[in-house]
């Protein structure tokens, strides 16, 4: 396979489903979306929902659950890591994790 192939196929991502559900303190906040993109697109849409709570709640520790749609997985992402549903840091934000888990 030719090297511009490889680069473009490693770009391309799958598109899923999840279920997007603000927190406030590890407390599930009541509302939940349900959103379907990239892996990238899902990590953006979580930063931008926690910018506009910071901007609401400014005293606020704010965290997004991500499920997936048949509720077997979850993993929480801030404004720099990724949780698992304990709350124990998996890693820094990356698109990867969150398809690894939620796939």
């Amino acid at each position: 396979m030719n090297n511009s192939l490889q680069k473009y196929q490693s770009k391309i991502q799958p598109t899923i489903s999840v279920l997007l559900q603000p927190c406030n303190e590890n407390q599930e906040l009541n509302y939940i979306e349900n959103y379907k993109g990239t892996p990238d697109t899902i990590i953006q849409h979580c930063l931008e929902i926690i910018a506009g709570l910071q901007k609401t709640l400014r005293l606020g520790t704010f965290s997004v659950k991500i499920e997936s749609q048949n509720f077997t997985d979850c993993i929480y992402v801030d404004l720099e890591n990724l949780y698992d549903k304990n709350f124990e840091r998996i890693s820094s934000i990356s698109p990867n994790t969150i398809y690894h888990y939620l796939k």
